[in-house]
């Protein structure tokens, strides 16, 4: 997704739609609302993206990715920034 919105978090012209995949954590929106969808329905949402820095070693990256067979002995000891960019949504669902 290159709109130049991830960098400076600015905002896309009015009408224009990117596409995301949201996943809810156990199909329940943050308020403990039941959230169900099929593969063809379409959800319209608006909210904003955030980045979010953090760092891990190639080890940690490797074992969430279950390939532990590619993990060498100095894996654990570098450490790589990352970042991570979230749809923070605004829409309220029901």
């Amino acid at each position: 997704m290159d709109h130049g919105v991830t960098a400076g978090m600015e905002a896309l012209p009015a009408g224009r739609r990117i596409y995301v995949t949201l996943q809810l954590v156990d199909g329940k929106a943050k308020n403990g609302a039941a959230v169900s969808a099929t593969g063809k329905d379409h959800v319209r949402a608006t909210g904003f993206l955030r980045d979010v820095s953090y760092s891990e070693s190639p080890a940690t990256f490797l074992r969430k990715a279950r390939r532990f067979d590619w993990i060498h002995d100095r894996d654990q000891e570098v450490t790589v920034g990352r970042v991570a960019t979230f749809v923070i949504l605004k829409t309220r669902f029901g």
